[in-house]
């Protein structure tokens, strides 16, 4: 009553005024004798007539507008609000589902403490909830309820929850909600009683006062719109009977199918299965819930809440089981299951996929080997450019090389006739000419011994040292060479005096008619040696004593590389 409240006593009212504009919801005798009213205003405690205490969100209440009202067995109130729930004990308040800023919070409408302490709620957004050692959890019709309003939570002699919702009575074992908040099950299996039970309305509506009330007989009252309705829960109860559960009809691959409890073999097609299951149950056959699962596919079970059809696209070959579970509103459950191969087309056997692994590796080959013959040929023609370019280049540095060398050969031949013909502006006489003409050539030319000598006619034929100049040390006099044709003639010396023409030993360890002067040679590191006949105009020179002419022999260290 808007304001206050009013009570009979005796045959009087009597009012005790709370504020102006305050409306009562709910009102609750605690075991004191004290009365707990719940407003818009607040919590009221009221004793012997006279409100002792009023308790708003100031105090810790979720919300001021207070529904529902619940003593608890230890003397702790549960108290629903607008926008969350509160316990309160000890004068102080703990709220639970507040509502965040900005979001609608869970209003709570109804409380109900079972024999083991768990607390159940009823709520108008959020289904049923129940808490347990602090734990909440909330149901509602993604968990099998048919409403997501619960007014009033009520259990019988047998352990079922009774719930009323806008869309009829529910029942449901309340083991169930337990399995579900443990995971062994997705969805209740909820017993729905509505017009066709004997309901004149499914909507169940109880406003801010009880929606439901329990009897001392266990008999369950209800209200509902168009009148209150008793339930007598032993009396609908029956003998629970077995839940047959076919398979009616199979598809597959285009082919009708009829279920069988061996293993069907199938001929190979698109893949494109389709199964029709069904369960028989009179009491309430549009609340049974069925789940399926076709082995070596699904990965778990597949809800399909009351359809009674399930349909597979493109299963590749192999075997398969599928399986079918329905449960009904008792919680009675069963299941069937039919066994099948498909078999499979030829591009789809192990020898089909042995030849495509044959042919992708025989592939792979050709590729590989072409790849290796591509990258070889290319390797080639590289190696056949680089030894080309190298051969040029190697050429090319030879020519260069040459070219130095007889630029060389030519620079000191310039120098060293540049020399003589200053030594012989120079020379006082012949004596000092024929050494200083040595010592250019050694100094100049590169040579390591030079030597003149005159071709003598006496009976040896000798050749007399007239100049040196270089790494001698002994040899000249030890060397007694001679222009005749014997053996001590025929070396380079001799034979540049009898034939008027230059003469080359290009290497003294194996040139035989160098044999006389050999050791002596090697001995001071001489390896080659020419004479050159001197000539005056294309003439032995006019110093010879003679008409043979004057040789000058030259030696060389190592072996000279010369050109044609």
């Amino acid at each position: 009553m808007e304001g206050g409240l009013n009570w009979l006593e005796g045959d009087r009212f009597r009012h005790i005024t709370l504020g102006s504009g305050i409306q009562v919801a709910q009102i609750v005798e605690d075991r004191s004798g004290g009365l707990w009213v719940g407003t818009s205003a607040g919590l009221f405690r009221v004793q012997d007539g006279t409100v002792l205490k009023s308790y708003t969100t100031a105090d810790g209440l979720p919300n001021n507008r207070v529904f529902a009202i619940m003593e608890a067995r230890d003397g702790s109130l549960w108290l629903g609000t607008s926008s969350g729930f509160a316990r309160f004990r000890d004068g102080r308040f703990t709220s639970y589902s507040v509502a965040r800023p900005g979001t609608p919070g869970v209003r709570a409408i109804w409380f109900y403490e079972d024999n083991a302490g768990t607390l159940w709620l009823g709520s108008q957004g959020r289904g049923v909830g129940r808490l347990i050692d602090g734990q909440l959890s909330w149901f509602g019709m993604d968990q099998g309820l048919n409403d997501e309003v619960a007014y009033s939570v009520i259990e019988d002699e047998e352990g079922d929850l009774w719930i009323t919702t806008n869309r009829g009575i529910c029942r449901v074992a309340k083991r169930q909600f337990e399995e579900l908040a443990e995971g062994k099950i997705r969805r209740v299996a909820a017993r729905i009683y509505g017009p066709a039970d004997g309901l004149r309305s499914s909507e169940c509506y109880g406003g801010t006062q009880p929606a439901g009330w329990k009897r001392r007989n266990g008999q369950l009252l209800f209200a509902c719109i168009g009148g209150a309705v008793v339930i007598d829960p032993p009396a609908l109860a029956g003998p629970k009977t077995p839940l047959p559960v076919r398979i009616e009809a199979a598809r597959i691959n285009d082919r009708q199918v009829q279920p069988q409890t061996v293993e069907v073999r199938i001929p190979p097609g698109d893949g494109n299965l389709e199964f029709e299951y069904t369960a028989i149950d009179f009491s309430a056959p549009n609340q049974v819930r069925f789940r399926y699962r076709l082995d070596n596919v699904d990965a778990d079970w597949v809800e399909a809440d009351n359809r009674r059809t399930a349909y597979y696209t493109k299963i590749p070959p192999g075997s398969y089981r599928f399986r079918v579970m329905a449960q009904n509103v008792d919680g009675t459950r069963n299941d069937a299951s039919m066994s099948f191969v498909l078999e499979a087309h030829f591009y789809q056997t192990y020898w089909a996929y042995s030849l495509y692994a044959l042919a992708l590796v025989l592939l792979a080959t050709s590729l590989y080997r072409l790849r290796v013959s591509r990258m070889q040929a290319r390797e080639a023609e590289l190696v056949r450019i680089v030894e080309q370019c190298t051969h040029e280049l190697q050429t090319d540095i030879a020519n260069r090389e040459r070219a130095e060398v007889a630029a060389g050969r030519l620079n000191r031949a310039l120098q060293t006739l540049n020399r003589c013909n200053q030594a012989l502006v120079r020379a006082g006489e012949e004596q000092e000419l024929l050494r200083e003409v040595c010592k250019v050539t050694v100094e100049v030319g590169g040579y390591s011994l030079a030597w003149v000598g005159y071709a003598e006619h006496d009976e040896q034929k000798s050749v007399r040292v007239v100049g040196h100049f270089g790494g001698e040390e002994g040899y000249l006099d030890s060397a007694s060479i001679s222009w005749a044709d014997t053996e001590r003639g025929r070396g380079p010396t001799g034979a540049a005096i009898r034939t008027g023409d230059a003469c080359l030993s290009r290497n003294v360890a194996a040139d035989a008619a160098f044999r006389p002067w050999r050791e002596e040679a090697i001995h001071r590191g001489y390896a080659s040696s020419i004479a050159l006949p001197l000539k005056s105009m294309g003439r032995p020179s006019v110093r010879s004593p003679s008409t043979r002419p004057m040789p000058m022999p030259l030696m060389w260290r190592k072996p000279p590389s010369w050109g044609n």
